[in-house]
């Protein structure tokens, strides 16, 4: 069983993306491996994402959630293909 932080890796490196595509997941990921880094893959469930949503600083915008949301759901996707 892999972590989601191991997942994030291997995902990392077999995805061809442009470098500021790549810079923005590494920002992005910044805030999401302390909350979802430590569990595995199947723990990622709604209940997680809820929490992880709550631990947001609040002056995010939708926007920018949604961002940490598409680049998680891009690692769950990896990971069960």
């Amino acid at each position: 069983m892999l972590t989601f932080a191991e997942t994030y890796r291997r995902y990392m490196e077999a995805t061809e993306m442009k470098d500021r595509a790549r810079d923005s997941y590494e920002h992005l990921w910044k805030r999401i491996e302390p909350e979802l880094g430590h569990c595995f893959v199947e723990e990622v469930d709604t209940s997680a994402l809820d929490d992880f949503k709550l631990s947001l600083p609040r002056r995010l915008g939708p926007k920018t959630v949604n961002q940490h949301l598409i680049l998680i759901r891009a690692v769950l996707r990896f990971a069960w293909k």
